[in-house]
C-alpha cells in the first residue's frame, strides 16, 4: 500500500515535470486563488461568530442594567404580590354578611342587594355584590367605604353611582358593587365570562 501511494506521488511528479511553464504558473495561481478563498471564507465566519457574540455580549449588559435599574421596582412588586397571595390564602369571605355588618357598623341600612354572577380572572374568581343604599348622608358613605375596603381580605369598591334627592342635597341615593377575589381551585370549564351579570336574588326594600 505504501509503495502504491510512492507510485502515484511519483507519476504526479512527472506529471508536474512535463507541464510547462505558463501551465505551472496556472495551476500555482489556481492553487493559490483556492487558497486566498479559503483564508476569505474563514475569516468571515469568525468574524462573524465574533459580532454574534459581541451583540449577544452587548443584549446581556443591557438586560443587567435593566435589572439593576428596576431591581427596587421588581421588589416592591414582589413584596405586594406576596401580600395579596397570604390575604388571598384566608378563608374565603361570606361577602353578604360581610357588607351587611359593614353597614350595620355605620348606621346604614341596605335598602337591595343583588348578587353578582362570579367572573373568572386567570387563577382567581371574583365574585360581587350590588347594594343599593337610600338617603344616606357623605360621611356615612365615606365610613362604610372605609370600613369595605380597610378588611384583612380582598375587598373592593369597583362600582360607584351617587345622586342627590330634589331641594335635599345632604341626602344620597347610592349604588355601588363591592367585589372580592378568592383562587380558581377547580378546573378551567369552557370560555371565561368578560361581564358579571345579576343574578336573581333580591332581599329587601325599594
Amino acid at each position: 500500500m505504501a509503495s502504491g501511494i510512492g507510485n502515484r506521488i511519483d507519476d504526479l511528479k512527472g506529471s508536474m515535470e512535463r507541464l510547462s511553464t505558463r501551465e505551472r504558473m496556472m495551476i500555482g495561481g489556481l492553487g493559490l486563488a483556492v487558497v486566498l478563498g479559503l483564508i476569505v471564507v474563514v475569516g468571515y465566519i469568525i468574524l462573524s461568530g465574533l459580532e454574534e457574540i459581541e451583540e449577544s455580549n452587548v443584549a446581556m449588559r443591557t438586560a443587567l442594567k435593566e435589572l439593576e435599574k428596576n431591581r427596587e421596582c421588581y421588589m416592591v412588586q414582589r413584596r405586594r404580590t406576596a401580600q395579596l397571595e397570604v390575604r388571598m390564602s384566608r378563608s374565603s369571605l361570606e361577602l353578604n354578611r360581610f357588607v351587611e355588618t359593614a353597614a350595620s357598623t355605620v348606621g346604614v341600612n341596605i335598602a337591595e342587594s343583588d348578587e353578582v354572577s362570579p367572573v373568572e380572572i386567570d387563577r382567581y374568581i371574583q365574585r360581587g355584590v350590588e347594594i343599593k343604599l337610600r338617603k344616606v348622608t357623605l360621611d356615612q358613605l365615606a365610613k362604610l367605604i372605609k370600613q369595605l375596603e380597610g378588611s384583612p381580605n380582598i375587598v373592593q369598591i369597583t362600582r360607584l353611582n351617587v345622586s342627590t334627592r330634589w331641594k335635599q342635597h345632604k341626602d344620597l341615593d347610592v349604588e355601588m358593587v363591592v367585589t372580592t377575589f378568592e383562587r380558581n381551585t377547580s378546573k378551567p370549564r369552557g370560555p371565561r365570562n368578560k361581564k358579571g351579570k345579576k343574578g336573581r336574588r333580591k332581599r329587601g326594600r325599594s
